[in-house]
């Protein structure tokens, strides 16, 4: 729905408009404060870093499927027993040899159990849930900006009501102290109309301070202070048609729920990674040294070899089946956290919605009393003039008419909210406002892992079928 404004609304817009532009010669709009903020907030920043560590942790892990190469430089004195030694007839008993070696060690994993394949798999899948979570901090930071952006105009627009309210008020004082001095109002009268002004005033600063607290909290998220703010354009086509829509939505595209899914796949990975070690590995190591009365031969010696190495562990006291029965719990752990956080977003959606359609109904009601509320005030004060009407009922519909007033605008406010608040929870927030989110936002890995297993919590065997 579109947002309606009587005139007298259009003159305190106005107002507001002229009041925000002489804070600030720079006029930012709703989606700049926002791009502003994805781009330098440190909450976002944070999350931007981790998931550029993680990228490191997957490089590590990729170092896996290469060859390890090792140099290996020895020198010192060397007491050899044996019976080549005994045979030169040289050997006294006591005799330590000078020696020195160099040699250069390689290691290439033939075959490991797919324990590199699950542990690029692994790390893949922690750089796409850290992706995520640069992206879900875009998306409820962003938000944390919009509420912020339109907080400030609310207030700014209650300061302006709250002082036209203090001027009629004082106008209005200032009447019945022309009327008391004429004889035609009592002390009484004045003394009320007073009081009522003061009220009003005690009301304004506590706007005043409302707005001050506002422009404090946009400057803490954005950066810097609101300069000259305008309203946003209508996102109501962003939002979903209805309710069944938006949750379907959410569990789609809501940046938690892919978060979630991403740690799965680091738990899967790692039941995989446990299960390695329950097959042979098969690694080809090659080594070439030259040293100098290596073991009590004297002389220079050279050696070089390259050999397939097998190795299959029999027994670890029960440690590798273990290992593996707590990755499984693992996994049942995060596919609980899992349906928990789909419930949790899904009461998000239906929240937000709710609280979007309660707005939308009450607007058109406020906007009726308040055009009632100026009816009746102009009514009051034209028969107070005829005295069929007492001070009282005049301030008092003064006053129906200011709260009214405020609470349509508020309203109004809100309502522009709600409507954001349901396309966040549904993770189209930076789509809708056109926001480039930080490139770390990508969660791509797992797609170029390769490979990359998929299965299914239910697919997991839960039997202790191994005897490590």
């Amino acid at each position: 729905m579109k947002i309606r404004f009587g005139s007298k609304r259009s003159a305190v817009l106005a107002t507001v408009a002229l009041t925000l532009l002489g804070g600030s010669a720079h006029a930012m709009t709703l989606q700049e404060a926002v791009q502003l903020t994805v781009s330098t907030n440190p909450e976002i920043g944070e999350a931007r870093a981790s998931r550029l560590a993680i990228d490191h942790e997957l490089t590590q892990a990729r170092g896996l499927y290469l060859p390890q190469i090792d140099l290996r430089a020895e020198v010192g004195p060397e007491y050899t027993d044996s019976p080549t030694v005994r045979s030169r007839g040289d050997f006294n008993g006591d005799t330590a040899w000078p020696r020195w070696n160099l040699s250069i060690v390689l290691q290439q994993r033939i075959f490991d159990g797919f324990e590199a394949d699950s542990e690029v798999e692994r790390q893949a899948a922690r750089v796409d849930a850290a992706a995520y979570r640069v992206l879900e901090r875009s998306e409820f930071v962003g938000l944390d900006v919009i509420q912020a952006y339109l907080d400030v105009m609310r207030n700014m627009e209650l300061v302006n009501l709250a002082r036209e309210n203090v001027n009629v008020h004082r106008s209005t004082l200032s009447e019945v102290q022309r009327l008391v001095n004429a004889g035609e109002a009592s002390v009484a009268d004045s003394q009320q109309a007073e009081a009522r002004l003061r009220n009003a005033e005690e009301t304004l600063i506590s706007f005043e301070h409302d707005l001050e607290e506002g422009r404090i909290t946009y400057q803490t998220i954005v950066g810097q202070p609101p300069g000259q703010l305008t309203m946003p354009a209508p996102v109501i086509a962003s939002v979903p048609l209805d309710l069944d829509s938006a949750v379907q939505t959410a569990l789609g595209g809501n940046p938690l729920i892919s978060i979630a899914l991403a740690d799965l796949d680091v738990s899967q990975a790692e039941l995989r990674e446990a299960e390695s070690v329950f097959y042979p590995s098969l690694t080809l190591e090659g080594t070439a040294s030259h040293g100098f009365n290596i073991a009590g031969q004297q002389g220079d010696e050279s050696r070089a070899n390259l050999l397939l190495v097998a190795r299959y562990n029999l027994y670890r006291g029960g440690i590798d089946s273990a290992n593996r029965q707590e990755q499984i719990a693992h996994i049942g752990e995060r596919q609980e956290r899992l349906d928990r956080i789909r419930r949790e977003v899904e009461e998000l959606v239906r929240t937000s919605w709710n609280t979007m359609e309660s707005i939308t109904r009450r607007i058109p009601v406020l906007e009726q009393e308040v055009v009632a509320g100026e009816q009746v005030r102009q009514s009051y004060r034209e028969q107070f003039v005829l005295g069929a009407r007492t001070l009282i009922d005049v301030l008092d519909s003064e006053n129906e008419l200011f709260n009214s007033r405020v609470a349509l605008s508020s309203a109004q406010f809100a309502q522009i909210f709600s409507r954001y608040r349901v396309i966040a929870a549904t993770g189209n927030l930076m789509n809708t406002l056109n926001i480039r989110v930080p490139d770390e936002a990508a969660a791509v890995a797992r797609e170029n892992a390769g490979g990359v297993h998929q299965a299914h919590v239910s697919e997991v065997p839960l039997g202790n079928d191994y005897f490590r």
